[in-house]
């Protein structure tokens, strides 16, 4: 074809061309500089054509470059002027073909699409509400703690509740690498034979309050409680804010930690009967503590595990059976690597054999910095602080952990929560933050169940002795609805 004959043609191509650009950009309403561009590629394009040898991206070169630019012409017009018959290859994704729907959505999308906006505006609005209320809540709540730390134990350099991005604030680890959720300083692997399974008490009824009721009155709330609002309590920023912390090795959301859920839940339960209704067990049963008597198991977990249950029973008349098993000893040393499988198994049978019991309690102590001391005051008595701890089944990236799954999940975070509630209420400063981490814990066996942390290897065999009996209070008032 003859450079005039061509010049004619993508001439022509070019005004239809331009006629199109200018409907399609009259149509969606772009800027005129977003026109220009278009028009610029257009006249470049027909340049190219009539003069080839200024194409140097080599696309024309040896091709008949008239057809190639006819088509090319034909084809954008067809597209622009009928974008719903359309498909346009989507440069950043080699051959895959995408919808010319999604750059020109219809009228109904960009309705909705607008009042889809509106809503924004007002959940955004919601969202400075309710952080404004969460700051609020947070600077009572450390109004709060400043007039409870003034009746700590002196010198015990015990820092102020929630005030940890790790536990206690500490850069020790939380956990071993066996994923267990006991201490880092389990010295001395003294052999502990085995106490086989005891159980606590001797099964008596319940006794009757004065009032005939039934119930055992609790311990009275004292007069520096901390309360929450439910508003705040549903308030997932606010729960992480001052209730949590979340190990590297997980996530949480909003949908895991509900609020709302986790607080209306139901984890009361009739606990009268002789047959036990409470199983405490210890995972990691060799967990001593700073001054515990080499060999004396009344010095370790174990022994806060007889403190408990002797508490429960003779305080509040529920049947316990304590688990003294070791599952962290082999061959006379210490070895945590199959704790929580041969654990599991134990628990397994215990349960299958006793039907009564409906809340499992898996007893350890933390492991800290050596210079953390966790400690507070409880009715004038040293007293170890506790922390509850939650395994998610999940990796930080929010995935599940393969099989390591948890029916009870929502029921073991709502046991925690509620406890942690309760603690505040009635025991100021005696709970650390809530720990949520990978992996399960064997917290799978009963919808109540707790893995608690009683103080760590820092803390004297009396303290966390003295931690016992709030602990045993609090649980009471969740499992009786005081």
């Amino acid at each position: 074809m003859r450079v005039r004959g061509k010049t004619k043609l993508v001439l022509f191509a070019a005004a239809v061309l331009f006629a199109a650009a200018a409907y399609k950009y009259t149509r969606d309403g772009h800027l005129m500089e977003d026109f220009s561009i278009d028009v610029y590629a257009i006249g470049q394009r027909a340049v190219n054509t009539v003069f080839p040898a200024n194409d140097y991206n080599g696309s024309m070169a040896g091709a008949d470059s008239s057809t190639t630019v006819l088509e090319d012409i034909v084809r954008w017009v067809k597209d622009t002027l009928f974008p719903a018959d359309a498909y346009v290859k989507d440069a950043m994704a080699d051959d895959a073909l995408t919808s010319v729907d999604e750059y020109y959505p219809s009228q109904k999308d960009l309705e909705a699409f607008c009042e889809e906006n509106d809503n924004y505006e007002a959940l955004e609005r919601e969202a400075e509400s309710r952080k404004a209320e969460s700051d609020a809540q947070a600077a009572k709540l450390a109004d709060n703690e400043g007039a409870a730390g003034e009746s700590s134990a002196p010198g015990t350099g015990a820092p102020a509740p929630n005030a940890d991005a790790s536990p206690e604030g500490t850069d020790a680890p939380v956990q071993n690498a066996d994923a267990s959720s006991g201490g880092t300083d389990s010295s001395g692997g003294e052999s502990m034979a085995s106490g086989g399974e005891n159980m606590a008490g001797s099964g008596e009824n319940m006794a009757s309050g004065d009032d005939g009721s039934g119930a055992i009155p609790a311990v009275a709330t004292p007069a520096n409680a901390i309360t929450y609002p439910l508003d705040s309590l549903y308030n997932y920023t606010f729960l992480m804010n001052n209730f949590y912390v979340v190990d590297s090795s997980t996530a949480s959301d909003s949908s895991l930690i509900n609020g709302e859920t986790l607080m209306n839940k139901d984890l009361t339960m009739d606990l009268s009967g002789d047959e036990p209704k409470v199983l405490i067990y210890h995972t990691h049963s060799q967990e001593k503590f700073a001054d515990s008597t080499p060999g004396d198991p009344n010095d370790t977990v174990v022994g806060l595990g007889n403190t408990l249950a002797e508490t429960l029973k003779n305080k509040y008349h529920i049947n316990v059976y304590h688990d003294t098993g070791v599952y962290d000893m082999i061959d006379g040393v210490e070895d945590r690597n199959e704790a929580y499988s041969l654990s599991l198994a134990a628990v397994e049978k215990i349960l299958a054999e006793n039907p009564s019991i409906k809340v499992v309690i898996d007893l350890h102590r933390d492991g800290v910095a050596e210079g953390t001391h966790l400690v507070t005051t409880v009715n004038g008595k040293p007293t170890a602080k506790i922390m509850f701890f939650n395994g998610l089944c999940r990796s930080a990236t929010g995935g599940p952990n393969g099989y390591l799954q948890n029916p009870y999940l929502e029921d073991n975070l709502a046991f925690s929560l509620q406890m942690q509630i309760k603690a505040a209420e009635k025991y100021p400063d005696f709970t650390r933050r809530i720990y949520l981490r990978n992996y399960r814990f064997n917290m799978h066996v009963m919808p109540r169940t707790l893995l608690v942390e009683c103080g760590a290897q820092t803390n004297t065999v009396e303290e966390v002795q003295n931690a016992m009996e709030p602990l045993a209070d609090i649980l009471y008032c969740v499992l009786s609805g005081q």
